[in-house]
């Protein structure tokens, strides 16, 4: 009979058999993994979609902020139950409705609505059919070549170059010390609005390096004070703070960059100059489920000198 027929030719799994199984779902779920943290060229993030950084720290999809119909496109941290927005793609050109697409088009990147208009994009590269962008661990989201992806030193555009108000450890701030010019922080509006507030910060290349914040007609209302190979003397707070995860790195005789990398900090803090002017440490608090502020730097209790 049949069912004797499938009984008795039922055999069991070789252990051979049973790890190629469990070798091909592997590869699967990382293959899966890969994609879901990267766009290809020629695909898109509709509104409502989303990626995921490779070890599912930070999102990047559409967003709107608190109080706010208007849609961004932006990066958060995933594991974080209130969503906290570490960069805005188009931050100055929200879109209206939930009609957006984000993706890889013509050489750039690019958002636009269901008419084709274009909301925000980067420069147009030339090896357009070899693109491909992704998200990292650290919250930096970066174009470059199928090659080079993951490879911060050859990507063609990312993000932590064109930054919003929020500076995230391992984030590189680069400067040119013959141009004089460097990567510039600007806050929100409001919380509610992320377009370009009224303060902004960078750091000034010229001499000793140091932090400068600005108001909206930038006249310079605070600064750290010169770097010294270990601390910004302006900011005594460092010693204890911070003595091991800042660096100033030479890239060649006109380039070079600071970067915080203490091995100790939680991968969830973050820097910002926020609305009201202050720049900030904070720190998520598993315990009480909110950011603490850790630092606070106010332009109107520090000296200016």
């Amino acid at each position: 009979m049949n069912m004797g027929f499938i009984t008795s030719s039922y055999k069991s799994p070789t252990n051979l058999q049973l790890l190629s199984f469990f070798f091909l779902l592997f590869n699967l779920h990382a293959s899966s993994q890969s994609t879901n943290s990267s766009i290809t060229h020629g695909a898109m993030i509709r509104d409502g979609e989303i990626i995921v950084s490779p070890g599912e720290v930070f999102a990047l999809g559409f967003f709107s902020p608190t109080n706010s119909s208007s849609r961004y496109v932006g990066i958060w941290y995933y594991q974080i139950p209130d969503q906290t927005v570490t960069w805005v793609a188009n931050r100055d050109a929200p879109i209206s409705g939930n009609f957006g697409v984000f993706g890889i088009r013509n050489g750039s990147l690019s958002l636009s609505d269901a008419n084709g208009t274009i909301y925000w994009s980067t420069d147009s590269f030339p090896s357009a059919g070899n693109l491909t962008a992704m998200l990292l661990d650290t919250g930096n989201f970066m174009l470059s070549t199928v090659a080079d992806a993951g490879d911060d030193q050859n990507a063609l555009w990312q993000s932590c170059t064109d930054p919003t108000d929020t500076y995230l450890p391992n984030m590189r701030v680069y400067m040119n010390i013959t141009r004089g010019d460097s990567v510039s922080f600007v806050s929100w509006r409001t919380s509610s609005d992320p377009s370009r507030g009224n303060y902004s910060m960078e750091i000034d290349p010229r001499g000793a390096p140091q932090i400068i914040s600005w108001d909206e007609s930038r006249r310079r209302i605070w600064r750290s004070g010169q770097w010294n190979q270990q601390i910004f003397t302006g900011i005594p707070q460092m010693r204890s703070l911070f003595l091991s995860g800042f660096r100033l790195v030479p890239v060649n005789d006109d380039v070079m960059y600071f970067i915080f990398n203490n091995p100790n900090a939680t991968p969830f803090m973050r820097f910002r100059i926020n609305s009201t002017g202050e720049i900030e440490q904070l720190t998520w608090d598993e315990g009480r489920l909110e950011w603490v502020v850790s630092l606070a730097l106010a332009f109107h209790s520090m000296p200016t000198v």
